[in-house]
C-alpha cells in the first residue's frame, strides 16, 4: 500500500507520512502483531506519556486576543505577514488577509512584534469579545420584523 502513495503528491508530505509509517512498522512490528492478532500488548499505558505540568501554555490555546488592521491606514508594506505568516497572508492584491484573526498564547510574542514593525500603524491587537453563554437561538432560525402582522 505504501508504494502506491509514494511519490505520488505535489509536495513531500505523502512521501514523508510513508517513511513515518514504514518506520513505525519496522521499530514496533512485535508490538503491532500482539495489538493485531491478540487485543494488546499487555503494557501499562496509563502514566506513559509525559503530560505538562502546571503553568505549561500549550501550542494553539486561545490567547483571547485577536487582530485588528485599520484598512484605511494599511498601504500593504507586508511586514506583518513576513513576521507573522501563520495568522496573516498577503493576498493577490499585495494587502494582508488575516488567514486566523484569533492570536494563540504561543504566537502572542511574534503578533505583538508584528503590531510594533507596521510602518503604517494599522495593525493592533484588540481582546476578543466574550460570547455570551445562556442566550438561547431564536426560533425558527431568523428574526420577524414587529408589528408585521405575521405569526
Amino acid at each position: 500500500m505504501t508504494r502506491a502513495v509514494k511519490g505520488r503528491g505535489a509536495c513531500k508530505h505523502p512521501d514523508g507520512s510513508v517513511r513515518f509509517f514504514v518506520s513505525t512498522l519496522n521499530a514496533f512490528t512485535d508490538d503491532l502483531a500482539a495489538h493485531v492478532l491478540g487485543g494488546g500488548c499487555g503494557r501499562e499505558t496509563l502514566g506513559v506519556l509525559p503530560l505538562p505540568g502546571p503553568g505549561h501554555e500549550e501550542e494553539g490555546l486561545p490567547s483571547g486576543e485577536k487582530f485588528a488592521v485599520d484598512w484605511t491606514l494599511c498601504k500593504g508594506h507586508g511586514l506583518c505577514a513576513d513576521i507573522v505568516p501563520e495568522l496573516i497572508r498577503l493576498g493577490p492584491d499585495g494587502y494582508p488577509t488575516l488567514a486566523d484573526a484569533s492570536v494563540p498564547v504561543h504566537l502572542q510574542g511574534a503578533a505583538q512584534r508584528a503590531v510594533r514593525r507596521c510602518p503604517a500603524l494599522a495593525l493592533r491587537i484588540a481582546r476578543e469579545a466574550p460570547e455570551r453563554p445562556g442566550r438561547p437561538a431564536l426560533p425558527g432560525g431568523g428574526r420577524k420584523a414587529l408589528g408585521s402582522g405575521r405569526g
